[in-house]
């Protein structure tokens, strides 16, 4: 009788391990202690291909082919089980960064942070990180900058008021009145045509203004 109940009790704690087991295997992966959430055990929850919930994530055009209650389901789950995107994963996948650089002489001047704040709008709205630096008009600065901006995986580098001697190996965008000494893009004011365009302004405030 004893023996009966022995292997009974062991029976019933070998189920309960098992049940425990299963439990913790079908838990979402956020709830499993030290399991961090990827895109794999995101896909895999929800019962649908990696590719399509990256897609859903990154808010992809494709992803509008799809139906909302599905882009609903993904977007719901992603939030509820803390869901980050790799970054590092996604550069390797997809062989880019999304990271531009930006060299500045001094990010507190007024001209240059005016600009920055124009380009930092433009390139959020398309997915991309700023990497920005400043280099107090030093040229040993400027080629450490480019050099980390390189090596950092910077997909091109934007240049405010920076001279620049040596072409690096990136795609550049120059914008001010300095040159550098290789063709390079460069965005310039025309000064003469903004002089011209306040002269005519303050003769037509004059002329407004005098008596008949």
């Amino acid at each position: 009788m004893f023996s009966v109940f022995r292997c009974q009790a062991v029976l019933l704690l070998s189920l309960r391990a098992q049940i425990k087991t299963c439990s913790a295997r079908s838990l979402p992966p956020s709830q499993i202690p030290g399991k961090p959430v990827s895109l794999r055990e995101l896909a895999a929850y929800l019962g649908l291909s990696r590719s399509t919930v990256s897609l859903v994530l990154n808010n992809s055009p494709v992803a509008q082919g799809l139906a909302p209650e599905t882009r609903e389901r993904v977007r719901k789950a992603a939030a509820e089980l803390h869901y980050k995107v790799n970054y590092f994963a996604r550069m390797l996948n997809n062989k880019r960064s999304q990271m531009v650089g930006i060299l500045s002489p001094d990010l507190a001047q007024g001209y240059d942070s005016e600009i920055l704040n124009g380009i930092e709008r433009l390139l959020v709205e398309r997915g991309y990180l700023l990497f920005v630096s400043s280099h107090q008009w030093s040229q040993e600065l400027i080629e450490q900058r480019l050099k980390v901006f390189a090596e950092r995986g910077a997909e091109g580098v934007i240049l405010i008021n920076t001279h620049v001697l040596k072409a690096p190996d990136l795609p550049l965008v120059s914008i001010g009145s300095l040159e550098n000494d290789f063709p390079v893009t460069r965005i310039t004011v025309d000064n003469a045509h903004g002089i011209r365009l306040a002269l005519e302004h303050l003769h037509a405030l004059a002329i407004a203004g005098s008596p008949s």
